[in-house]
Order: structure tokens, then sequence, then C-alpha cells
């Protein structure tokens, strides 16, 4: 399964150095817009408080981004040791 639609059309795998900042403040806007969204849950007493189930899809979506951000960072991580290595092993 590729979900390298997340990476707003970047390949997950040979992200340059701009794209990775991008593409993780993308992520990390999306993460820190929902907290900020479910912080009046909790700041508000409005009345018309949100389900435990509601709550729970909001957590897991703030999860899923962090994992979709670790695993952006090492995927990038791991083409630039790939790309280090064979430059080294061209120049020998």
């Amino acid at each position: 399964m590729s979900f390298d639609h997340r990476l707003e059309n970047n390949n997950p795998y040979e992200l340059t150095h701009t794209q990775l900042e991008e593409s993780i403040r993308s992520m990390t806007l999306r993460a820190e817009s929902v907290l900020i969204m479910l912080e009046s849950e909790f700041i508000m007493n409005n009345g018309d408080r949100l389900t435990d189930e509601i709550i729970f899809g909001v957590l897991n979506s703030v999860r899923m981004e962090v994992l979709d951000i670790r695993s952006t960072v090492s995927n990038y991580h791991d083409f630039q040791r790939q790309q280090m290595e064979l430059e080294n092993h061209d120049e020998q």
C-alpha cells in the first residue's frame, strides 16, 4: 500500500532537504491544528461534549501524523545513507 499522497506529490524515498522540511512542516501543522481544535473541548464548557469515540478518532489522527513524520524522516535518512554509500563506492 502506498501512502505517497500523504507527502503532497513528493517521493518519500527521494526527498530533497527542502521537500523534507516542507513535508514535515505540513504534517506538524495538520497535527497542531487538530489538537488546537480539540483543546477547546476541554477549555470551554459549552455543554455539548464530543463523544469518547470522536475524541479517540481525533487523537488517533494526530498519532498517525506523528507516525508519518517518523516514517518520512526515517526514509529520508535511509535514502541519504544509500546515496553516500554509492558515492563512496564510486570514488573507489
